[in-house]
Protein backbone atom coordinates (compact mmCIF):
# COMPACT_ATOMS: atom_id res chain seq x y z
CA UNK A 1 0.00 0.00 0.00
CA UNK A 2 1.34 3.43 -0.99
CA UNK A 3 0.10 6.37 1.09
CA UNK A 4 0.25 10.14 0.95
CA UNK A 5 0.12 11.82 4.35
CA UNK A 6 -1.15 15.40 4.14
CA UNK A 7 -1.18 17.64 7.20
CA UNK A 8 -3.67 20.47 6.77
CA UNK A 9 -5.21 18.53 3.88
CA UNK A 10 -8.70 19.94 4.35
CA UNK A 11 -7.37 23.50 3.97
CA UNK A 12 -7.40 25.68 0.87
CA UNK A 13 -4.30 24.30 -0.85
CA UNK A 14 -4.62 20.81 0.59
CA UNK A 15 -8.16 20.31 -0.70
CA UNK A 16 -6.91 21.04 -4.23
CA UNK A 17 -3.76 18.95 -3.85
CA UNK A 18 -5.81 15.88 -2.93
CA UNK A 19 -7.68 15.95 -6.24
CA UNK A 20 -4.35 16.00 -8.07
CA UNK A 21 -2.95 13.10 -6.02
CA UNK A 22 -5.91 10.75 -5.69
CA UNK A 23 -4.85 8.50 -8.60
CA UNK A 24 -1.21 8.30 -7.53
CA UNK A 25 -1.71 6.71 -4.10
CA UNK A 26 -3.71 3.86 -2.61
CA UNK A 27 -4.79 5.99 0.34
CA UNK A 28 -4.77 9.68 1.27
CA UNK A 29 -4.22 10.08 5.02
CA UNK A 30 -5.17 13.59 6.14
CA UNK A 31 -4.21 15.14 9.49
CA UNK A 32 -6.39 18.18 10.16
CA UNK A 33 -8.14 19.67 13.20
CA UNK A 34 -10.68 21.38 10.89
CA UNK A 35 -10.41 24.71 12.69
CA UNK A 36 -9.72 26.59 9.47
CA UNK A 37 -12.10 24.71 7.19
CA UNK A 38 -15.79 24.09 6.57
CA UNK A 39 -15.62 20.42 5.57
CA UNK A 40 -19.39 20.12 5.01
CA UNK A 41 -19.14 22.60 2.11
CA UNK A 42 -16.21 20.90 0.37
CA UNK A 43 -16.22 18.26 -2.34
CA UNK A 44 -13.34 15.95 -1.42
CA UNK A 45 -11.97 12.66 -2.79
CA UNK A 46 -11.96 9.51 -0.68
CA UNK A 47 -9.63 9.96 2.29
CA UNK A 48 -8.82 8.79 5.79
CA UNK A 49 -9.18 11.76 8.16
CA UNK A 50 -7.19 11.88 11.40
CA UNK A 51 -8.95 14.79 13.14
CA UNK A 52 -6.40 16.16 15.56
CA UNK A 53 -3.91 18.97 16.09
CA UNK A 54 -0.61 18.48 14.23
CA UNK A 55 1.10 19.65 17.46
CA UNK A 56 -0.24 16.68 19.46
CA UNK A 57 2.94 14.98 20.68
CA UNK A 58 1.25 11.56 20.84
CA UNK A 59 0.52 11.74 17.10
CA UNK A 60 3.77 10.20 15.73
CA UNK A 61 3.26 6.92 17.60
CA UNK A 62 -0.46 6.89 16.71
CA UNK A 63 0.32 7.45 13.02
CA UNK A 64 2.95 4.71 12.97
CA UNK A 65 0.41 2.26 14.38
CA UNK A 66 -2.34 3.42 11.99
CA UNK A 67 -0.17 3.08 8.87
CA UNK A 68 0.99 -0.36 10.03
CA UNK A 69 -2.66 -1.41 10.30
CA UNK A 70 -3.28 -0.13 6.77
CA UNK A 71 -0.34 -2.13 5.45
CA UNK A 72 1.49 0.96 4.21
CA UNK A 73 4.88 0.06 2.75
CA UNK A 74 5.88 3.47 1.38
CA UNK A 75 4.60 7.01 1.72
CA UNK A 76 5.25 10.67 1.11
CA UNK A 77 4.42 13.51 3.50
CA UNK A 78 3.08 16.90 2.44
CA UNK A 79 3.24 19.29 5.39
CA UNK A 80 0.70 22.05 4.73
CA UNK A 81 -0.63 22.67 8.24
CA UNK A 82 0.33 26.09 9.66
CA UNK A 83 -0.93 29.41 10.94
CA UNK A 84 -0.91 31.35 7.66
CA UNK A 85 -2.63 34.64 8.43
CA UNK A 86 -0.03 37.42 8.40
CA UNK A 87 -2.07 39.81 10.63
CA UNK A 88 -2.82 37.08 13.19
CA UNK A 89 0.82 35.93 13.24
CA UNK A 90 1.93 39.53 13.81
CA UNK A 91 -0.61 39.99 16.62
CA UNK A 92 0.15 36.65 18.34
CA UNK A 93 3.70 35.70 17.34
CA UNK A 94 4.26 33.37 20.31
CA UNK A 95 1.15 31.36 19.36
CA UNK A 96 2.11 31.17 15.68
CA UNK A 97 5.74 30.23 16.39
CA UNK A 98 4.49 27.40 18.61
CA UNK A 99 1.99 26.08 16.07
CA UNK A 100 4.28 26.35 13.05
CA UNK A 101 7.51 25.14 14.66
CA UNK A 102 6.10 22.41 16.93
CA UNK A 103 3.79 21.31 14.12
CA UNK A 104 6.79 20.90 11.83
CA UNK A 105 8.81 19.08 14.49
CA UNK A 106 5.88 16.70 14.97
CA UNK A 107 5.51 16.22 11.21
CA UNK A 108 9.19 15.24 10.99
CA UNK A 109 8.74 12.77 13.84
CA UNK A 110 5.81 11.22 11.96
CA UNK A 111 7.92 11.05 8.79
CA UNK A 112 10.70 9.21 10.65
CA UNK A 113 8.26 6.64 12.07
CA UNK A 114 6.10 6.03 9.00
CA UNK A 115 8.37 4.87 6.16
CA UNK A 116 8.21 8.26 4.48
CA UNK A 117 10.46 8.50 1.43
CA UNK A 118 9.93 12.18 0.58
CA UNK A 119 8.94 15.12 2.79
CA UNK A 120 7.55 18.28 1.16
CA UNK A 121 7.26 21.46 3.23
CA UNK A 122 4.91 24.26 2.18
CA UNK A 123 6.95 27.40 2.81
CA UNK A 124 6.38 30.93 1.56
CA UNK A 125 8.04 33.65 -0.48
CA UNK A 126 7.61 35.82 2.63
CA UNK A 127 10.87 34.28 3.90
CA UNK A 128 12.75 36.79 1.69
CA UNK A 129 13.70 40.32 2.62
CA UNK A 130 11.99 43.24 0.91
CA UNK A 131 13.67 43.99 -2.43
CA UNK A 132 11.42 46.71 -3.87
CA UNK A 133 11.12 46.43 -7.66
CA UNK A 134 14.40 44.54 -7.90
CA UNK A 135 14.06 41.05 -9.37
CA UNK A 136 14.65 38.27 -6.90
CA UNK A 137 15.24 34.53 -7.11
CA UNK A 138 15.64 31.53 -4.83
CA UNK A 139 19.11 32.87 -3.98
CA UNK A 140 17.89 36.29 -2.83
CA UNK A 141 18.59 37.36 0.75
CA UNK A 142 16.44 35.71 3.41
CA UNK A 143 15.07 37.47 6.47
CA UNK A 144 11.29 37.60 6.35
CA UNK A 145 9.13 40.71 6.50
CA UNK A 146 6.53 39.43 8.99
CA UNK A 147 6.19 37.10 11.96
CA UNK A 148 4.57 34.60 9.60
CA UNK A 149 7.51 34.72 7.19
CA UNK A 150 9.99 34.29 10.02
CA UNK A 151 8.14 31.23 11.40
CA UNK A 152 8.43 29.68 7.94
CA UNK A 153 12.12 30.60 7.76
CA UNK A 154 12.72 29.06 11.19
CA UNK A 155 11.08 25.86 9.93
CA UNK A 156 13.31 25.94 6.84
CA UNK A 157 16.44 26.13 9.02
CA UNK A 158 15.11 23.19 11.05
CA UNK A 159 14.48 21.20 7.86
CA UNK A 160 17.96 21.95 6.52
CA UNK A 161 19.60 20.65 9.69
CA UNK A 162 17.26 17.65 9.88
CA UNK A 163 17.69 16.64 6.23
CA UNK A 164 21.48 16.63 6.63
CA UNK A 165 21.23 13.57 8.86
CA UNK A 166 18.00 12.00 7.58
CA UNK A 167 17.55 9.35 4.88
CA UNK A 168 14.33 11.12 3.81
CA UNK A 169 14.44 13.33 0.72
CA UNK A 170 13.22 16.84 1.55
CA UNK A 171 11.74 19.60 -0.58
CA UNK A 172 11.06 23.14 0.59
CA UNK A 173 8.45 24.66 -1.71
CA UNK A 174 8.18 28.45 -1.55
CA UNK A 175 5.16 30.16 -3.07
CA UNK A 176 2.99 33.15 -2.34
CA UNK A 177 -0.26 34.91 -3.27
CA UNK A 178 -2.06 31.69 -4.13
CA UNK A 179 -5.49 32.47 -5.57
CA UNK A 180 -8.46 31.02 -7.43
CA UNK A 181 -10.34 27.76 -7.09
CA UNK A 182 -10.83 24.51 -8.95
CA UNK A 183 -13.02 24.66 -12.05
CA UNK A 184 -13.88 20.96 -11.63
CA UNK A 185 -14.47 20.45 -7.92
CA UNK A 186 -16.25 22.33 -5.16
CA UNK A 187 -13.19 23.49 -3.22
CA UNK A 188 -11.83 26.99 -2.59
CA UNK A 189 -11.16 29.58 0.10
CA UNK A 190 -13.93 29.19 2.68
CA UNK A 191 -12.42 30.77 5.78
CA UNK A 192 -14.44 33.18 7.86
CA UNK A 193 -13.01 36.72 7.94
CA UNK A 194 -10.52 35.85 5.19
CA UNK A 195 -7.71 38.43 5.03
CA UNK A 196 -6.53 37.40 1.56
CA UNK A 197 -7.00 40.02 -1.13
CA UNK A 198 -9.09 38.25 -3.79
CA UNK A 199 -11.69 36.79 -1.39
CA UNK A 200 -12.00 40.26 0.14
CA UNK A 201 -12.60 41.80 -3.29
CA UNK A 202 -15.34 39.29 -4.14
CA UNK A 203 -16.88 39.70 -0.69
CA UNK A 204 -16.97 43.48 -1.19
CA UNK A 205 -18.68 42.99 -4.57
CA UNK A 206 -21.22 40.56 -3.12
CA UNK A 207 -21.96 42.77 -0.12
CA UNK A 208 -21.88 45.93 -2.28
CA UNK A 209 -19.35 47.53 0.02
CA UNK A 210 -16.35 49.71 -0.88
CA UNK A 211 -12.97 48.03 -1.18
CA UNK A 212 -9.79 49.83 -0.16
CA UNK A 213 -6.28 49.34 -1.55
CA UNK A 214 -3.66 50.60 0.90
CA UNK A 215 -0.22 51.97 0.09
CA UNK A 216 0.56 54.89 -2.19
CA UNK A 217 4.34 55.23 -1.98
CA UNK A 218 5.55 52.22 -3.96
CA UNK A 219 7.86 52.82 -6.92
CA UNK A 220 5.09 52.23 -9.46
CA UNK A 221 3.12 54.40 -11.88
CA UNK A 222 0.26 55.07 -9.45
CA UNK A 223 2.10 54.35 -6.19
CA UNK A 224 0.16 51.16 -5.42
CA UNK A 225 1.76 47.78 -4.87
CA UNK A 226 2.27 45.26 -7.69
CA UNK A 227 1.25 41.76 -6.66
CA UNK A 228 1.90 38.55 -8.55
CA UNK A 229 -0.56 35.65 -8.18
CA UNK A 230 -0.41 31.93 -8.90
CA UNK A 231 -3.49 29.75 -9.34
CA UNK A 232 -4.00 27.17 -6.62
CA UNK A 233 -4.31 24.34 -9.17
CA UNK A 234 -0.90 25.30 -10.60
CA UNK A 235 0.59 25.03 -7.11
CA UNK A 236 -1.13 21.67 -6.62
CA UNK A 237 0.07 20.43 -10.01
Amino acid sequence: VRACIISGGIGYIGSHVMWHLRHLFDVLVVIDDLRGSVISKLELPELLLIQTDICDRSLPDFMAKKLLELGVESSVFLHLAADSSVPICNERPEHSYFNNLVGTINALSIAEKCAVGHFVFASSASVYKEVGLERFSENSQLGGVSAYGRTKLACEFLLEDWSNKSRIKTTVFRFFNVAGASSQHKVGELRENDDHLLPQIFSAIQMQKPFFIYGDDFETRDGTCIRDYIHVDDVAD
